[in-house]
């Protein structure tokens, strides 16, 4: 360890004070005009060398402005500035006026630590577009700085964008998106209509514009780059993208081409927008918004203009790669249901093992039959046809437990119109639930998976509804979307067995304390409870869900894997870490 002498000490804390005394001395000496019985107006009107801006003040009613009590920093243009604008109209020299006064005072050392200051205009200004002078003048009512430069307020993203509107068919697609809607704040009811009884609004509008809401393109107090594609580049993404976003239209039982080029328009140009922390115009790739990547490698910059609020370049040849960066793999947290058949049976469990440090189980019961077998001095007898049972349960509040069969917890995932490899890793940890018992001739200790009644084995299911189809719902423990035929989705866990490649002969679901990520394939339970299953399919095509719309999927996660009674009151219980959706069969060149 290492210490400091006193003499250094000392020395340390000289240098320090020096220091603060040199920041506070240039403080001192910074030029500074303290006019405090003056207001803003009159200390311009002063000047002669701000008459013009004085002049524009009086034309646009400012000067009453600064003659307030409220506090401003204006930063006030030379005679030699403004002499360009002197026959501008009224409208051009109030927006100049404007976008020179800022309300509150900020004196040198705020402004030093501020790159952006919103003016009256309701522009953010860039302070080092102004040539500020030193001498700063302190008024009863806020602060005076002369500037050898002006500077005119900018268009915003939105504004930019909208005059490309008749040559760009992406900024026709955002502008043609914005509509006047009621504005139910300032509407007033002025009466009822006779005939129909409803209510008579005499109706104020707003505008609105899907766009304005989840790209802020509009808002002044933030900052982005936004890429606009020129109408090749906006085209072919256009196509790249609908390969993967087709959209289902349940009344006609098909795919509707004019919904899906709705969607993929939408979800194209929200793809566009990037933070400008950090941003750089050279960089072969931008990070949008998002986290997606946009491919700049073999792109054209064609334009390049500010806003007042970012960024906004014309390009062509922008890539948006598909795999692993807009359409990635998807965890489903188990622990993130939106729905449950009974919260009082549902537990979210704080577990080391679990991604996330979470994972949900469902307070249940299941009972496993076994033929009593013993060994007695080497001999094997059996008591023939005696039944017995191993039970197997977490409750919930002292003994309790839920005996309803297809107890379900639901997830609403977003999905792509591609096939999907499903996994999922469902841990049971109870001890008593694997310790095994030594009459169990099944039961193999060196094989904690073998599968036998002295272990529970979690063979929970999954039901998928796709997106645009029915929802799933369950009707008196059965789950169904629609009807009995309409096409619900049924996998189950398969417990990894590189003996078979086919998939065939796997056998169903995993040991409780065992550990470990299952892949899920269809199944046709046999003796479910009324279950919807597809049957199997062919061994190349069965471990895939085949979305073939994209939009928000129904998922079912339930107990019950082999009940065949509606009266039965052991249906299993549900453990849940996480669902895993690999994509496949996505383009390598998309």
């Amino acid at each position: 360890m290492k210490y400091l002498s006193v003499k250094s000490l000392g020395l340390i804390l000289l240098s320090t004070v020096l220091l603060g005394c040199a920041d506070q001395w240039a403080e001192h000496i910074r030029p500074v005009d303290k006019n405090l019985e003056t207001s803003l107006f009159q200390a311009i009107k002063a000047e002669q060398e701000l008459s013009l801006f004085q002049a524009f003040l009086q034309e646009t009613g400012y000067d009453a402005v600064l003659e307030s009590t409220e506090n401003y920093t204006v930063f006030a243009p030379l005679n030699t500035a403004l002499s360009a604008y002197q026959s501008a109209s009224v409208e051009v020299k109030k927006n100049l006026v404007k976008n020179h006064i800022a309300a509150l005072s900020y004196n040198t050392a705020d402004l030093n630590s501020m790159e952006y200051l919103m003016m009256l205009s309701g522009k953010r200004l860039r302070l080092d577009e102004l040539s500020l002078n030193a001498k700063e003048t302190v008024c009863s009512n806020g602060i005076l700085r002369t500037s050898n430069s002006i500077s005119l307020p900018k268009a915003n993203l939105y504004e930019l964008i909208s005059a490309y509107k008749d040559s760009l068919e992406i900024a026709r697609a955002i502008f043609l998106a914005g509509d006047s809607i009621m504005d139910p704040v300032k509407s007033i009811q002025t009466g009822v209509d006779p005939h129909s009884g409803r209510p008579i609004y005499d109706t104020a509008y707003l505008y609105y514009n899907p766009y304005l809401e989840s790209l802020s393109i509009h808002q002044e107090d933030s900052s982005y780059c936004f890429v606009l594609l020129n109408n090749s580049n906006f085209a072919d993404l256009k196509a790249k993208y609908a390969k993967y976003m087709q959209q289902w239209d349940e009344s006609i039982r098909a795919v509707n081409d004019s919904l899906t080029d709705l969607v993929v328009t939408r979800e194209l140009i929200n793809d566009l927008i990037c933070p400008t922390e950090g941003f750089e115009e050279s960089a072969s790739a931008y990070l949008n918004t998002k986290g997606l990547s946009l491919d700049m490698n073999k792109a054209l910059v064609m334009d390049r203009l500010e806003a007042s609020n970012g960024l906004l370049l014309i390009c062509d040849s922008v890539n948006i790669r598909m795999k692993d960066n807009k359409i990635k793999e998807l965890y489903i947290q188990g622990e993130d249901y939106v729905e449950t058949l009974n919260p009082a049976y549902t537990y979210v469990r704080l577990r080391d093992y679990a991604m996330g440090g979470k994972d949900v189980m469902v307070a249940g019961r299941w009972s496993e039959s076994f033929d009593y077998v013993t060994v007695l001095d080497g001999v094997d007898t059996t008591l023939s046809k005696t039944v017995n049972y191993y039970y197997y349960s977490a409750t919930a509040s002292g003994s309790y437990y839920d005996k309803s069969i297809n107890f379900y917890l639901k997830y609403t995932p977003t999905l792509y119109s591609t096939k999907y490899r499903l996994y999922w890793k469902t841990y049971d940890d109870f001890g008593r639930h694997f310790a095994g018992d030594t009459l169990d001739v099944l039961f193999n200790p060196e094989d904690p998976n073998q599968a036998c009644p002295s272990v529970y084995r979690v063979t929970q299911k999954l039901y998928i509804s796709l997106p645009g189809r029915p929802e799933l719902k369950r009707n008196n423990g059965i789950i169904e979307n629609l009807s009995l035929q309409s096409g619900a989705k049924v996998m189950v866990g398969i417990t990894p067995d590189t003996t078979d490649a086919s998939g065939r002969g796997h056998t169903i679901g995993v040991n409780a304390g065992v550990e470990t990520e299952m892949p899920l394939r269809w199944y046709k339970a046999a003796g479910d409870y009324e279950a919807l299953s597809t049957p199997l399919a062919a061994a190349n095509t069965r471990d895939y869900l085949n979305c073939t719309s994209m939009g928000t999927a129904c998922f079912y996660v339930t107990n019950s894997p082999y009940t065949s009674a509606s009266n039965s009151t052991s249906n299993g219980l549900i453990f849940l870490d996480y669902i895993r959706l690999v994509p496949e069969m996505i383009d390598e060149n998309d």
